[in-house]
């Protein structure tokens, strides 16, 4: 079996220049920065007018998805966003969480969501993180998607990852789970 070697790119630049002329490949890794100092970003998917990555490592600060003074969605579009490099920024990225539809291909405990697996996710280990890689065990991190509680949408539950790569869900407020952010960025 052949395995192919990722590229890793030193900066946004040689990424875009590698997608641009059919180089790049899913799994390849961005070297870049952001509110933890040094990190890099895997590519998920390459589409003929989008890319999308995702953070290797999860933030070092587990944050609750909503509480009364804090909405993480926001935080990402505002904090998080500024703290890119000025390099990256200029592409104008949309910061999010990825869905469960994106990571698992279905809904399992959230609402129903149009869309479809990213192929990179269809490997478990490729769900699997930690936040860094010297972490001696896997970790939990949230995905934008909510959960029905009766005939309603509830915004007090959201669908998370588990440390084994599988869906679970649990309340907004919970400070115990990850967050790994999504970057994407038109092609």
């Amino acid at each position: 079996m052949r395995i192919k070697s990722k590229n890793i790119y030193e900066n946004i630049q040689e990424l875009m220049a590698a997608v641009n002329d059919g180089t790049a490949s899913t799994g390849d890794e961005l070297i870049t920065s952001d509110i933890d100092g040094e990190t890099v970003f895997i590519l998920i998917r390459i589409g003929k007018k989008k890319i999308k990555l995702v953070r290797k490592w999860m933030l070092k600060e587990k944050k609750p998805m909503r509480t009364d003074n804090f909405d993480l969605k926001k935080w990402l579009k505002t904090k998080y966003r500024d703290s890119l490099p000025e390099e990256l920024k200029t592409l104008n990225p949309k910061v999010r969480l990825l869905k469960e539809i994106e990571v698992f291909g279905k809904n399992e405990v959230g609402i129903k969501e149009k869309g479809k697996q990213i192929g990179y996710f269809k490997n478990v280990k490729h769900r699997i993180t930690a936040f860094n890689n010297c972490d001696e065990f896997s970790r939990w991190w949230w995905l934008d998607t909510p959960c029905e509680e009766g005939d309603a949408v509830s915004a007090s539950t959201f669908a998370f990852v588990y440390g084994i790569g599988s869906c679970s869900y649990c309340g907004a407020s919970g400070t115990w789970v990850g967050v790994r952010p999504a970057l994407i960025l038109r092609s």
